[in-house]
């Protein structure tokens, strides 16, 4: 059986991962402004607007982060009063799905960069 060459296993892993997140920049900096006003009435929401007002485009990232994170956890934050119920269900499905599947993806692609890492190091 052939070997698989390493470089070209971590090529077919960052070449995705890449993309994802220069999807999920431009996610980030064109629609930040619709999700947070969408989500307003949330604590969390309010308060990580206010935290990282100051960190520039780093913040932008940080915030729709956030908001995925709320928006896949929903129930959670709920339970805790951190977000409000109304915004979670009338918060629109095709922009929770332009927010979720990337962040999900690059999850699934930084565990497999870290599987591929332990991969290459026991060869």
């Amino acid at each position: 059986m052939r070997e698989l060459d390493a470089g070209l296993v971590a090529l077919l892993i960052m070449v995705p991962f890449v993309l994802n997140a220069v999807f999920l920049l431009g996610v980030a900096i064109l629609y930040v402004d619709e999700i947070e006003e969408r989500l307003g009435n949330s604590k969390l929401i309010r308060e990580s607007r206010a935290m990282f007002v100051g960190f520039g485009f780093w913040s932008v990232c940080i915030r729709v982060g956030l908001a995925a994170l709320v928006l896949t956890g929903s129930s959670r934050c709920v339970k805790r009063g951190l977000v409000n119920v109304d915004d979670i269900d009338q918060f629109p499905r095709g922009l929770r799905l332009l927010i979720q599947i990337p962040w999900a993806l690059e999850l699934i692609l930084a565990f497999a960069l870290l599987v591929f890492y332990g991969w290459a190091t026991m060869r």
